[in-house]
């Protein structure tokens, strides 16, 4: 038989490169393109690690190295694209455009080995078009390694299906299949919970001349995995590839959980406060300081326990979330992804293929296909499913199954086009009606999408802040607003916006209505605070410092403002008590730092004021403003002279002069470095 034409798979991979450059050009416009947030953020804070050969993570409170928190795979490549070519991120998400183009030709490979040329085509077609392949192909997130791994490892793990009866199963094709596993795994670990199935499936359906390939496929899969565990180990603990898990497994169980929020309750909304809070609940609740794996089995012996407690709530809980997972809806936690392409791209408006379309015939294609020579194809799809149901539902969590879901939905696309010309009429009807019933299912969205575009707005309008534009910003967020009038988190980042423009009576009156939505954010509280303090309401100030301290006593701001109550109410031991416990939290709090030496001052304490000075510059010159380091440097330089130790204003010069040279003060001292 003569081999399929290949000139088809090529002009449909060139498609999908293109359409995933054009989408990427016309993202440019949006700030989140070179400033991404929250999971896109701290991959590029990794990768800028790996280009730059320094360690990460790192533990927050003494910078060592630590245990991997999510897979490395990826960040490590973005490390070296941006070691190889700069700071510019178009680079990388070209680069991405042509894995892109890799997953169309791997949809292509799949689909034919599966069910032929035709269906191989048809969903090469839909991955080289599909919207959100394309969008998350322009996103600094892992879904665009990890889907041409997943497709490569399903096709490989797929030849050892295909082997005729009788003969043994080849031990290289398993450990390549094997492999292959093995670094989807490095992406994303939750591709490991497949490999046991695939195990089960090659001794059920080869039997005993299987036991060499399975030994081989087990050994390959782990092969990639052990110098991750390797290195893991080296920093103290044993983690096989990252310890997020028990995180997530109590992000998507615990009694609060709305399955699809990335949250841990009482935690702070940004990635590294969230990080940070979640591992000090935890200690605080053991009472101890907590290895990355025991704060991960912390928080999995948490969902447990929720779970057990209340297993009806967990099965209705469970239902809801397998509801969200084959809805027609991208759930977006890191980013609300059709908000951002309707509003800057073009490349995906003319590509109308929905969720509620493929997901039906998907599944009527797995039914259809559901072969025991198939399955690393069809079976990867429930278990994949389940493996994410099992945590919580976003569209970054659901994009690996989109590939596989288009290969059988092309199969159940044909085989509806030979019932018709078979004249089967009552399969295509049955058939038909499977298809409408799923995409009338998954069609209804169980929430309105002005909500979603009310976040978008908010991911806009904090995105703009960031950037220095605080008049769009503030306008985004009013407009976000408006659609979500009750949202807490708008609220407040309307009202700090305000405060940021100097409209301090808007700003206080934004963020009392966020403090009445939602009573425990200690962000609202000390923001309001810092209001009150400007107002000279000192009363009200302290009141709620002391709520903000009481629900977070590891926030410094919150002692730090305790402290300023106090100091203003002429207590003077309570001010530095508070100083001191900001600094204790934080010890890199400039603000507290210098408050507490001001009142050492105050009290006379002599050697204790001058160390404080100095601790207070030595910080300053780590990251105050040139304005705040000259006052510091001022206060040391006057609390050297009156304690007679003007000899060693030359080494606070010499200090100085990097940051601080070209100023006229640094300049007067420089002409007269004694009284």
């Amino acid at each position: 038989m003569r081999p399929p034409a290949l000139w088809p798979v090529v002009l449909l991979m060139f498609l999908a490169g293109g359409l995933r450059v054009w989408h990427s050009l016309d993202m440019a416009a949006s700030p989140l393109f070179a400033e991404p947030h929250m999971d896109g953020l701290y991959h590029l804070e990794w990768a800028r690690a790996v280009a730059g050969g320094e360690p990460f993570p790192v533990d927050l409170s003494d910078g060592t190295p630590v245990p991997f928190f999510r897979a490395p795979l990826y960040p490590w490549l973005l490390g070296l694209v941006l070691r190889l070519s700069g700071e510019n991120l178009l680079i990388p998400r070209l680069l991405q455009a042509l894995l892109g183009a890799l997953t169309t030709g791997l949809t292509w490979w799949v689909g034919r080995k599966a069910f032929g040329h035709r269906t191989g085509l048809l969903a090469a077609a839909l991955a080289a078009t599909h919207w959100v392949l394309i969008a998350f192909d322009g996103e600094l997130l892992i879904p665009t390694l990890l889907v041409p791994l997943l497709l490569l490892a399903i096709g490989l793990t797929l030849d050892l299906g295909a082997q005729r009866s009788g003969a043994p199963v080849p031990r290289g094709r398993a450990l390549g299949a094997g492999l292959a596993w093995g670094l989807a795994a490095l992406a994303r670990p939750n591709a490991l919970l497949f490999v046991p199935f695939l195990l089960g499936w090659l001794l059920v359906t080869k039997g005993r001349r299987a036991r060499a390939a399975v030994l081989a496929l087990a050994f390959g899969t782990l092969l990639p995995i052990l110098p991750i565990t390797a290195i893991n180990a080296a920093r103290g603990d044993q983690v096989i590839v990252s310890s997020q898990a028990g995180v997530n497994l109590w992000i998507g169980n615990h009694p609060d959980s709305d399955g699809s929020t990335a949250w841990v309750p009482g935690t702070r909304g940004d990635w590294w406060g969230g990080y940070a809070d979640a591992i000090t609940q935890a200690q605080e609740a053991e009472g101890r300081p907590l290895l990355s794996s025991e704060v991960s089995r912390h928080y999995a012996a948490r969902a447990w326990r929720a779970i057990c407690a209340d297993p009806g709530r967990a099965l209705s809980h469970t239902l809801w979330k397998l509801r969200l997972f084959w809805m027609d809806w991208e759930l977006g936690n890191n980013l609300e992804l059709r908000f951002f392409v309707e509003r800057f791209t073009t490349a995906t408006r003319l590509l109308p293929l929905a969720f509620s379309i493929l997901a039906p015939l998907g599944l009527l294609g797995l039914i259809l296909g559901a072969r025991r020579e198939l399955f690393p194809l069809w079976g990867f799809v429930p278990v994949y499913c389940l493996s994410v149901v099992a945590f919580f539902v976003c569209a970054r969590f659901r994009v690996p199954v989109l590939p596989p879901l288009m290969i059988l939905a092309a199969h159940g696309v044909f085989a509806l086009i030979d019932y018709a010309r078979a004249g089967a009429r009552l399969r295509l009807v049955a058939c038909l009606a499977f298809v409408l019933a799923g995409a009338l299912g998954a069609s209804r969205v169980p929430f309105s999408s002005a909500a979603s575009r009310a976040n978008g707005l908010w991911m806009l309008g904090i995105a703009e802040a960031r950037a220095g534009d605080t008049h769009a910003a503030q306008s985004l967020l009013a407009e976000s607003i408006d659609l979500w009038p009750d949202s807490p988190l708008a609220r407040r980042s309307h009202g700090i916006t305000l405060l940021a423009l100097g409209r301090l009576a808007e700003a206080e009156s934004e963020l009392g209505v966020a403090l009445r939505l939602d009573p425990t954010d200690f962000e609202t509280l000390d923001a309001l605070t810092g209001i009150h303090i400007k107002k000279g309401r000192w009363n009200l100030a302290q009141e709620l410092a002391q709520r903000s301290s009481n629900l977070r006593p590891d926030l410094p701001r919150a002692h730090y403002n305790l402290g300023r109550c106090a100091l203003e109410a002429g207590q003077i031991e309570n001010s530095l008590a508070a100083f001191e416990r900001a600094l204790a939290v934080e010890p890199a709090h400039f603000n507290a730092a210098f408050a507490r030496a001001r009142v050492l001052d105050t009290v006379d304490e002599g050697e204790a004021a001058l160390a404080a000075w100095e601790q207070v510059l030595e910080l300053g010159l780590q990251a105050a403003s040139d304005a705040l380091l000259l006052e510091a440097a001022a206060e040391y330089r006057r609390a050297l002279l009156e304690s007679g130790r003007a000899g060693e204003l030359q080494a606070l010069l010499r200090d100085l002069e990097p940051r601080l040279g070209n100023t006229a003060e640094y300049a007067r001292w420089r002409a007269n470095r004694n009284p």
